[in-house]
């Protein structure tokens, strides 16, 4: 008489054969940018609209920046423009 038991293999890692799962593909999300702009890819976003904050009161209206080097190359990228 055969067995009607279910015989699990394991494989490498400790993964059972019995071991099921479902995934999801979720798109790419839309990026907001200025004036109602919308792009998935973040740099072309910016190119292309601007920041969102363009044109409010949280925009910054400067940048600031700091260098690393030797004392050369932070004069040079000084005078650099």
């Amino acid at each position: 008489m055969a067995s009607s038991k279910r015989r699990r293999r394991t494989f490498a890692g400790g993964v059972s054969d019995s071991f099921r799962f479902t995934s999801k593909y979720l798109g790419e999300p839309q990026l907001l940018f200025a004036d109602g702009g919308e792009c998935v890819d973040p740099r072309l976003g910016i190119s292309t609209f601007g920041p969102e904050s363009l044109g409010t009161f949280r925009h910054p209206s400067s940048i600031k920046i700091g260098f690393i080097g030797t004392p050369e190359t932070v004069e040079a990228a000084r005078a650099w423009r």
